[in-house]
């Protein structure tokens, strides 16, 4: 009740043979379902383990109740959360006319997570899973995209695959789509490198051209923008001009 359990009088009720029966509707009171739905919605709103009793409606002050501690409302969030977790990574990709396939790690706490977004040819945006695992890992990689194939992901047609600059995830995309696979550099962390060579100053002005340059309308204005670009950042830093070849001519 309300988010908790309370002590109540159970009802008990017996066959004409003598035995105890199971009533329904006992049945459905005690289980803990309802529970983990309250915890997991409480957790999903900040509220804390510790503070989850604080956040309930008050019950009557001659009412025992228990159930509210921070280990048990814990458990029941952990329990909850695997079961949705294992249906959603389990679930049928058949579906998804899928046409971009976009793959980055995502940093939490101490993890590193896999996670693959898929865009099918209406625009709309799907996560076809996460698997624990650096973009460099290429059994993670490997691992990831075999997963999403088995659950019934479309790989015999091309797919364009956004992804970071990492080579065992290039490899891994490769691997399963073949020459399928039309494979992008993924902007976002392009320019990340790109502006974290460079000094401070220099960093808005260059933020912008490449935004100016991937945003063109055209491929051969893009081109030149960004020419234009390496061609500014080489004259102002000395360490990007490209080396001339020499050639020794003594003896």
């Amino acid at each position: 009740m309300g988010g908790r359990r309370v002590h109540v009088r159970r009802p008990r009720a017996r066959t004409v043979d003598g035995r105890e029966a199971e009533l329904p509707s006992w049945a459905t009171f005690a289980a803990e379902d309802p529970l983990r739905e309250r915890a997991v919605e409480q957790m999903l709103v900040g509220v804390s383990t510790r503070r989850y009793a604080r956040s309930l409606e008050a019950m009557p002050e001659d009412l025992a109740t228990r159930g509210t501690s921070r280990s048990a409302v814990s458990r029941r969030f952990v329990a909850a959360t695997e079961q949705q977790m294992a249906e959603w990574l389990g679930r049928e990709l058949s579906t998804i006319d899928l046409v971009v396939l976009m793959i980055d790690g995502v940093v939490i706490d101490e993890h590193v997570l896999l996670v693959a977004l898929g865009i099918d040819s209406d625009g709309k945006k799907h996560v076809l899973g996460v698997r624990e695992g650096a973009t460099e890992n290429a059994a993670s990689c490997t691992a990831l995209i075999t997963d999403m194939g088995e659950r019934g992901l479309r790989t015999g047609r091309a797919v364009l695959a956004v992804i970071d600059g990492s080579k065992a995830l290039a490899k891994a995309v490769r691997d399963v789509y073949g020459t399928r696979a039309l494979i992008q550099r993924c902007q976002a962390h392009k320019a990340r490198n790109v502006l974290d060579q460079l000094p401070e100053a220099m960093r808005p002005s260059v933020r912008q051209a490449l935004r100016d340059a991937y945003s063109a309308a055209d491929i051969a204005r893009a081109k030149r923008l960004l020419s234009n670009l390496a061609a500014d950042c080489a004259t102002s830093i000395p360490a990007l001009r490209p080396r001339s070849s020499r050639v020794s001519t003594r003896r």
